[in-house]
């Protein structure tokens, strides 16, 4: 008879509180084709939520897809995309699991194991070297780090905002794209790396008070 099996497979780790996607296939091992309905279950674990499922010739209503063509010994239908949301304080690993069924076949299960990481956490930090003279300029270095869990994704801005007193002349950085007072970049940035720090030039007003307090941000 008939005989359907089914795999699950993801692409990396999957971050808390970002959504990730399992792709699903059913194929059949038996030695004679299918007949009737074949429906596709997705289990989602606590700590995840299934999203959407699509795929060529199914008809899906989340957490199910179905369809009843036959399926030839040795073939496979066309994959099922299983998109899901990982909430923020989701545990690790988390084991997805689906199953297919109908068909004239006995049941066929898959699970798929998940590590779940914490989100990127931008780090900022600031340093100066000695003290500055009124009516001249001094320098600041200012390095981004990641203390999370995962890569950064998207644009990173770098903003340095200056006191009264004294104002930002100029910022670059190897990678940098810089305008006076930011300074921005769009490379992933790894858990647990820095980016090449970024050298803010400012000119310190005659009438300057002390201490000034210079800000910076990173988002």
């Amino acid at each position: 008879p008939a005989a359907l099996g089914i795999t699950k497979t993801h692409s990396g780790n999957f971050v808390a509180g970002a959504t990730g996607t399992y792709t699903v296939t059913v194929s059949n091992t038996g030695g004679s084709s299918t007949s009737g309905l074949v429906t596709v279950t997705d289990t989602a674990p606590a700590g995840m939520t299934v999203t959407g499922m699509s795929g060529a010739g199914w008809t899906c209503v989340v957490p199910s897809c179905t369809r009843s063509d036959s399926l030839a010994n040795g073939a496979s239908y066309p994959n099922v995309t299983v998109i899901v949301a990982v909430a923020s304080n989701a545990t690790t690993p988390l084991i997805n699991a689906a199953s297919a069924s109908g068909g004239n076949s006995a049941t066929a299960n898959t699970t798929d194991s998940t590590v779940i990481v914490q989100p990127a956490a931008l780090a900022i930090t600031k340093t100066h070297s000695g003290n500055f003279v009124a009516g001249s300029s001094g320098s600041y270095t200012i390095t981004v780090s990641n203390t999370g869990g995962s890569s950064t994704s998207g644009l990173v801005t770098v903003t340095d905002t200056a006191p009264a007193g004294m104002t930002v002349t100029a910022m670059s950085g190897t990678g940098w794209t810089c305008v006076v007072p930011s300074c921005t970049r769009s490379d992933p940035l790894a858990n647990g790396a820095s980016y090449p720090a970024i050298t803010v030039n400012v000119s310190v007003d005659s009438n300057a008070a002390t201490p000034l307090v210079n800000a910076a941000a990173a988002s």
